[in-house]
């Protein structure tokens, strides 16, 4: 499921979701023996742990238009192993 999947799940507009909810995400990720966040890209391009969180968090929230930064969270997948 992308970022923006799982903030439709949990109730949150992805347009206008803030860096907090979106760190939090990344945080989950990050600590989960069990989660891992990539690119699908030709295939599942994992991101290495630890994650770059603030990196992602700037190239996501870096963005002005709503709607491009919704489209860049749905770039980035979350997969359970």
């Amino acid at each position: 499921m992308s970022i923006a999947d799982v903030l439709v799940l949990t109730g949150t507009n992805p347009w206008e979701a803030g860096r907090e909810i979106v760190w939090s995400m990344l945080d989950c990720v990050d600590s989960s023996d069990r989660l891992r966040l990539g690119r699908a890209v030709a295939g599942f391009d994992e991101i290495a742990k630890p994650l770059p969180v603030e990196e992602i968090l700037y190239r996501i929230f870096s963005i002005e238009d709503a709607t491009d930064r919704s489209f860049e969270m749905t770039t980035l997948f979350i997969d359970e192993i």
